[in-house]
């Protein structure tokens, strides 16, 4: 979503979750990974801004 003329701000969180995931009826399957396994995704299945970051060691554990 770079776009000339505009500006994104994009909103990354981290957090920690303990306990059983729930999910709602719009999802039906969910996955943890290490940084690794999410280096191993690949590019064009990953939001780019989330990838660029990651490639950029910006995003850590």
């Amino acid at each position: 979503m770079r776009i000339p003329g505009r500006h994104v701000v994009r909103l990354t969180y981290r957090g920690k979750a303990d306990g059983d995931v729930v999910l709602d009826e719009e999802h039906d399957d969910f996955n943890w990974y290490s940084i690794d396994e999410m280096k191993a995704i690949p590019p064009d299945s990953l939001d780019i801004y989330f990838k660029e970051l990651l490639v950029k060691g910006e995003i850590f554990i």
